[in-house]
């Protein structure tokens, strides 16, 4: 096990001096762990350190307080995000899960699930709901999510540095909108540098399942821009804790 501390401790030291370099850590670590796990170990620390990880490897110290204003008026799910749902959806009910007796289900248990919710009854989530549930409330909770936060950052109000615990995130409509807001919603205007975030997520529905996917597909399309790979990232669904 990799000595934690001592990999603080030197990027404390290195910060202030130069871009902190895993493999020259590691010349200093005790039993000299793999340059690459140290670099995991900087990525766990890096909202306690404030770094964040360039396209070189090397770590640098977040220079920004506030993160930028950004105007914010999505006209669609972005697609990277539609298309996951689209294959949970393929997965789980095939590639005509729109059509026959899987679609009429979809349909069916999305209008039970908007009746219960206006009513104020319980709802009992199972994989069928969290998918019906994905369908119809990820692209409005995405897109509010980033009306309210563009709000804050036209006002200097939403630091760089963030902690998030997100209760109830169902399939992750908000935690997805945060990252596009700060970091930029295409791949071509990412900006890595934006901010780091700290995110938590806890949700005891099987709609974890649905986000842990989205929030995979994010890390697979963002590289080291997203959410998962830029902080410490965690689910906890029902009465598990994972890290992604």
């Amino acid at each position: 096990m990799i000595d934690r501390e001592a990999v603080r401790s030197n990027a404390k030291y290195l910060q202030e001096v130069r871009p902190i370099d895993p493999e020259e850590i590691a010349e200093y670590i005790e039993g000299r762990p793999h340059p690459a796990v140290v670099a995991q170990t900087l990525r766990e620390e890096a909202v306690d350190l404030g770094l964040i990880e360039r396209e070189d490897g090397t770590f640098v110290p977040l220079e920004v307080e506030t993160v930028a204003h950004r105007e914010w008026s999505p006209t669609a799910l972005p697609t990277a995000y539609s298309r996951g749902i689209e294959e949970l959806l393929v997965d789980r009910f095939g590639p005509d899960w729109h059509r026959g007796e899987s679609g009429a289900t979809l349909r069916s248990t999305i209008r039970e699930l908007k009746a219960d919710y206006l009513a104020g009854d319980d709802i009992e989530y199972d994989a069928t709901t969290a998918a019906g549930y994905a369908i119809y409330h990820l692209p409005a909770y995405y897109a509010a999510a980033g009306y309210v936060l563009a709000t804050l950052t036209e006002r200097g109000l939403l630091p760089a540095s963030l902690r998030v615990l997100d209760v109830g995130a169902g399939v992750g409509g908000p935690g997805l909108g945060l990252h596009d807001l700060i970091f930029g919603d295409e791949p071509d205007d990412r900006d890595p540098a934006a901010g780091l975030v700290d995110y938590h997520a806890v949700e005891p529905s099987p709609a974890a399942d649905v986000l842990e996917g989205l929030l995979m597909r994010q890390r697979a399309t963002s590289g080291r821009q997203s959410i998962a790979q830029r902080s410490r990232t965690s689910i906890t669904p029902r009465s598990t804790s994972r890290s992604i």
